[in-house]
């Protein structure tokens, strides 16, 4: 993990205050949700929180269909089915596969110099290219705690900085390969629990979502 303080102190939302979630901690759940499943339980836990969290609107919609279907499927099975393999899957979730046409294209290197930028390195153990979706959402994350922090704190210009690199990792990157990585699991898969994930995020980081073949 990139990161500890956007990780939520209360997963499921027990103990948690009252009122709406900061971004940022909505952003961190949703990588938690997005990475190889730990154990049978570690999707639906993320999903759990993440109602905790999210108000009225689409994305709660999403995230309650994803919940709904995720109680019959298996996951770590389905996760590989549709990410990894060993089969082929049916959409990588790496950003170069959608930009570059390939695995480690120039869509990798360039988010390697935004996590360079942000002051991290990918863990040394990840096991895949570092332009997976749930780091790129967890660097969002971090961007949007370090604005937060800075906003709480009193120090303006320092939000400033961390909201405009925030601002520039959508529009580099997440911006120019979820709409189509979401249709590819929308044709593929429509009815498993990580598109309507998928749709999920893309809607709470705001980028454009179109039904289109991939």
């Amino acid at each position: 993990m990139l990161l500890e303080k956007a990780a939520p102190d209360h997963p499921t939302g027990e103990g948690r205050p009252d009122g709406p979630a900061p971004r940022g901690e909505v952003l961190a759940l949703l990588a938690v949700a997005l990475r190889p499943p730990a154990d049978p339980g570690s999707l639906p836990a993320a999903l759990e929180g993440l109602l905790d969290r999210l108000g009225t609107g689409q994305p709660r919609r999403s995230i309650e269909e994803a919940a709904r279907r995720a109680r019959d499927v298996p996951i770590a099975k389905e996760y590989h089915r549709l990410f990894l393999g060993p089969a082929k899957p049916l959409a990588p979730p790496f950003e170069s596969v959608y930009r570059d046409g390939r695995l480690e294209g120039p869509a990798t290197a360039a988010f390697r110099r935004e996590l360079r930028l942000a002051g991290v390195e990918p863990p040394k153990d990840l096991g895949h290219p570092p332009d997976h979706i749930a780091l790129e959402i967890e660097c969002l994350a971090l961007l949007e705690v370090r604005a937060l922090e800075a906003r709480r704190a009193g120090q303006p210009e320092e939000a400033e900085r961390w909201s405009v690199q925030a601002r520039r990792l959508v529009d580099r990157h997440l911006a120019l390969w979820l709409s189509p990585f979401l249709a590819r699991l929308e044709a593929a898969a429509p009815e498993s629990p990580y598109t309507h994930l998928v749709r999920a995020t893309g809607l709470v980081v705001g980028v454009p979502l179109r039904r289109e073949a991939g």
